[in-house]
């Protein structure tokens, strides 16, 4: 804004009538205003990409019945390959009443999964493959609360499971910045 004000300064300087000063003037905050919304609509796209790449973390907020709910969502880094398809697989943690951590992925053959954080090796877990088949998670709540924990504290995850074709499928997310977005959203108290 500062630079719009100065070429107005500048235009409106030397000898203009009334109303051409007045025209010059505004077109040039026209031009400011469309190149501020032109700044917006490319941060917005560059963010948006950014949640496309798993460099960041995408936040939605709704309510449930007058309860505030957050979900934080971030793409994997990597694609999976599930028969002709492309997808990234994507991890969830809803804060509010419905406190859940999952990892939508196409359709596994069971929950049989390998995790790890960081430079360590894949361990082998059990999880719940949800109804749809499109989501998987730890079972139950304080295997929720685990895992959620471990993720506080690196910063990368790894996991590897296997679609219903037979083929295994290794998602790795970034965890970007989980730690200090997580503890500054008040509704995701609902974890402690």
């Amino acid at each position: 804004m500062a630079f719009c004000r100065a070429n107005i300064r500048r235009n409106l300087g030397g000898r203009l009538s009334l109303s051409k000063a007045l025209l010059l003037a505004l077109g040039l905050l026209a031009g400011c205003s469309s190149e501020s919304d032109q700044a917006a609509e490319k941060a917005a796209r560059d963010a948006s990409r950014a949640e496309e790449k798993g460099e960041k973390w995408a936040r939605s907020e709704h309510t449930i019945d007058g309860d505030a709910q957050v979900r934080l969502t971030l793409n994997a880094t990597n694609k999976i390959h599930p028969q002709d398809e492309v997808n990234a697989a994507k991890l969830a943690i809803g804060c509010g009443r419905e406190s859940v951590l999952y990892l939508s992925v196409p359709p596994s053959a069971n929950g049989n999964v390998k995790i790890a954080f960081d430079d360590a090796a894949l361990t082998r877990q059990k999880w719940n493959a949800f109804s749809d088949g499109e989501a998987i998670g730890p079972i139950g709540h304080p295997a929720e609360k685990r895992l959620l924990a471990q993720m506080l504290k690196a910063k990368t995850f790894k996991f590897e499971f296997t679609l219903k074709d037979g083929s295994t499928q290794l998602a790795t997310f970034n965890l970007v910045d989980l730690n200090s977005i997580f503890n500054h959203e008040p509704v995701c108290t609902s974890w402690s």
